[in-house]
């Protein structure tokens, strides 16, 4: 038998063994004293009545550790720790909620040189992005779309080398797209959309692992490059004043599935090419300056087309009838251009009985004359939408929603039909 005294002896030892484990589990935790001051100067560079109290930074509290797991009323979010350097904790990653914090970027950044992810999407962040930045060798993720940050673009940005999402769009930056972003190889998606860049496009075919690429609503001026990542599933360049033609190298691009060129100055024609693209499903080519297209019979052929959209431009001539064979178009708009002659046939058989059917068609805005497809008339409301209107068609009853609209006087009509007649 053992005695009272044994147990008790034992039982003390065991709970000092239990303390110690603990006391040792939390002296791990301690973060390292620099991140400490990073994190203080980081908070103080935001502005006090921007935090509210049921925000991230609105729980940080300094009176505890930040890496401390065992606070759960301060630092619950907006930061993760894990132990890195001589059993201390460091800060890994910085990601703030988007709530309107307005205030900016404190160079003290820098001092995070573990982090793998920095985050302040959505807020009201103002000033130039810190040169401190590009200490952060580890970084990953970079976000800071969605703010009021302005000034350059800083070349040093081509440092950060295990980037693989760039994210800045949305904000103020002006200024050219320093080339040093090529030396990015492991980047998987850049965006830069909504800002104020101008200059060239700089070529990015070194970018390797680029698979979405946003430059939309800046002012870039001069050609698409012809470098391009091969990796490119999406690409969005609209809105911008990018001129000349489509270069050959879209078709190179054999894993691009979104193409989004509107609203620039490009000319000339329109590639079949593009058409018969293995795995292209949207298409967007609208305002811009096109004056002629090509669509190759796609019959027998796989295409995986859902949406084209070549609104706004100066295309003339029939429309091309080989859309049809477009198994999965579902979505077509030539609308305002400069198109004559009927409504292919085609079209409707496509609308009425195609197995993926054409739901959204839009032809308004040309120079279509004839009557209207018999099928067309027969489709229900609900099953279509899109627009006849504006044309110089005859017989399109207002009864059909395709033809709500009024179509163009007979003046303009036979005036635009003399004027191309005497076209040679």
């Amino acid at each position: 038998m053992f005695s009272t005294g044994f147990f008790s002896t034992h039982l003390k030892v065991l709970l000092n063994i239990v303390i110690f484990c603990c006391f040792c589990n939390w002296a791990r935790a301690i973060t390292l004293q620099s991140d400490v001051q990073a994190l203080i100067e980081l908070k103080n560079a935001v502005e006090a009545d921007s935090i509210g109290q049921t925000t991230c930074l609105g729980s940080w509290n300094f009176s505890v550790d930040p890496c401390d797991s065992r606070s759960t009323n301060q630092f619950v979010c907006g930061i993760r720790c894990d132990v890195k350097t001589g059993g201390k904790s460091r800060v890994t990653s910085f990601a703030l909620d988007g709530v309107g914090y307005r205030g900016y970027l404190s160079p003290y950044i820098g001092n995070l040189t573990e982090l793998t992810e920095l985050v302040l999407a959505g807020n009201g962040f103002h000033g130039s992005i810190p040169q401190s930045i590009t200490g952060l060798a580890r970084l990953y993720r970079l976000d800071l779309s969605g703010n009021m940050f302005s000034g350059p673009l800083p070349d040093s940005l081509g440092r950060l080398v295990n980037l693989q999402i760039l994210s800045l769009g949305r904000n103020r930056f002006s200024g050219p797209v320093p080339g040093s972003l090529n030396n990015l190889k492991t980047l998987q998606r850049l965006d830069l959309s909504y800002n104020a860049l101008s200059g060239t496009i700089p070529p990015l075919g070194g970018l390797g692992q680029l698979y979405n690429l946003d430059l939309s609503y800046n002012g870039f001026v001069g050609v698409i490059p012809s470098q391009l990542p091969v990796s490119l599933s999406q690409m969005t360049l609209r809105s911008n004043f990018l001129t000349g033609t489509l270069p050959a190298s879209l078709s190179g691009l054999r894993g691009l599935g979104v193409l989004d060129l509107s609203g620039n100055r490009l000319s000339g024609s329109i590639d079949g090419l593009l058409f018969s693209h293995p795995e292209l499903q949207q298409l967007n080519l609208s305002n811009n300056s096109f004056t002629a297209i090509s669509v190759p019979n796609m019959s027998g052929v796989e295409s995986l087309l859902v949406a084209v959209d070549i609104g706004f431009n100066r295309i003339s001539g029939l429309l091309p009838s080989n859309f049809s064979t477009l198994q999965s178009l579902s979505a077509l708009s030539l609308r305002y251009n400069g198109f004559q002659g009927p409504i292919p046939a085609e079209y409707a058989v496509k609308a009425a009985d195609g197995v993926k059917p054409l739901v959204r068609l839009f032809l308004d805005g040309n120079y279509l004359n004839g009557g209207v497809p018999a099928q067309f008339l027969k489709i229900p409301a609900e099953k279509i939408s899109g627009s006849f209107a504006d044309n110089c068609l005859r017989s399109c009853p207002s009864s059909v929603i395709l033809c709500q609209g009024s179509q163009k006087p007979a003046t303009v009509c036979r005036r635009a039909y003399r004027r191309r007649a005497q076209v040679p």
